[in-house]
């Protein structure tokens, strides 16, 4: 269970935010711009230190003085890039052992990405020569080529025309189901949130609406 309270003073308000999450379900966050989605994942994530009372707990274990590499979760922020000296094929595999010493699962894992995100006529191509979509669809599979417990999307959709977003909701929605991890998805788009996790939550100036 992922248990969250990120509390960030901004200019305009004060985020204060507190979240329970069971382990294996997803949660849909929405709001206006400006609203404090953004922090409130970064919060979680530890991109900065949140000030008290916030808190992340997860099954129990205290996030707080843990460092981010030894913490169960993939993120893919607003502004998640590819590696422009990697190629697609690399970008996607990164974090997970070479080739030669990767579990079949995981090979066959990557592989399926590769098929489900479409990504097989750029996989050798160097990030750097790939559309905005393209990218966007091989973040997708660095995102969730390391299989965590815990997945949080910031606006995974971005930069997908509408037919590429829907093929990818039904493979997040399907993907969630079989390895069954905790997920948190920010997006602008209410209705989308609710196909895949049913009533999202609504944040208002920092606060729960």
């Amino acid at each position: 269970m992922l248990q969250a309270r990120i509390y960030q003073p901004r200019r305009e308000f004060a985020l204060d935010a507190a979240l329970d999450l069971s382990p294996g379900a997803p949660l849909g966050i929405t709001g206006a711009s400006g609203a404090g989605k953004t922090t409130l994942l970064d919060g979680i994530a530890g991109i900065f230190a949140s000030q008290p009372p916030s808190y992340v707990r997860w099954q129990g274990q205290d996030w707080r003085h843990l460092p981010l590499y030894r913490r169960p979760f993939n993120y893919m922020r607003q502004n998640s890039r590819l590696f422009p000296h990697l190629s697609v094929e690399k970008n996607a595999a990164f974090g997970l052992p070479p080739a030669r010493q990767r579990s079949r699962e995981d090979t066959e894992w990557l592989e399926e990405l590769r098929e489900r995100l479409e990504l097989d006529a750029i996989w050798s191509a160097a990030a750097s020569e790939v559309s905005g979509g393209q990218a966007r669809r091989a973040v997708w599979a660095r995102t969730l080529a390391r299989r965590m417990p815990l997945v949080l999307l910031d606006e995974p959709f971005a930069d997908l025309d509408a037919a590429a977003g829907l093929k990818l909701l039904s493979c997040l929605k399907e993907w969630q189901r079989r390895w069954e991890f905790s997920l948190i998805v920010v997006d602008h788009d209410a209705q989308r949130l609710y196909e895949m996790a049913g009533q999202p939550r609504v944040l208002e100036a920092g606060r729960w609406a």
